[in-house]
């Protein structure tokens, strides 16, 4: 070998290459967890804007003296008021109110009519434990003659 030889020897080349290999996986794997962690967080602030406006149709029924109509949102489609108008900045508002919960596709939000539940099929369910991670949220009327109205939790995701 020259003394004078500049470059990589085959050994050097060899590390470089490991080592820029194990960073590429580390750095893959760590993008994963961010696009779950950025579903995740997306979820919360839709349920979280489909809270609020349950509470704001339940004060808008509260003023109009029409809590007789309360109870009757049990088990309704709270995407329709989210369809209506957007009420939190950042939220799901894009929702079809009318979509198929058996039919929809990843990161798309339903109500399925049979169970009265709003369903959500996360978009990264391959990074997800179990075989059909989904999750349901249901309108149930609490309180004294039904005058209270929640999102009530009846299948959760189950995030990492």
């Amino acid at each position: 070998m020259k003394a004078n030889q500049t470059g990589l020897s085959l050994l050097e080349f060899t590390l470089v290459v490991i080592i820029v290999g194990v960073l590429l996986v580390v750095f893959l794997q760590r993008m994963v967890d961010l696009r779950v962690d950025i579903e995740r967080t997306a979820v919360e602030r839709t349920e979280a804007a489909l809270r609020t406006a349950l509470h704001i149709r339940l004060a808008e029924l509260v003023v109009d003296d029409r809590r007789d109509e309360i109870a009757a949102l049990e088990g309704s489609n709270a995407l329709e008021l989210l369809a209506a108008e957007p009420v939190l900045d950042g939220a799901v508002t894009d929702v079809d109110p009318d979509a198929d919960a058996t039919t929809i596709g990843p990161g798309d939000w339903s109500y399925d009519a049979a169970t009265g539940e709003i369903v959500y099929r996360p978009r990264y369910a391959d990074a997800l434990p179990g075989d059909d991670p989904e999750g349901r949220w249901r309108v149930v009327a609490r309180g004294d003659n039904g005058t209270a109205l929640e999102l009530e939790v009846t299948r959760a995701i189950d995030w990492p």
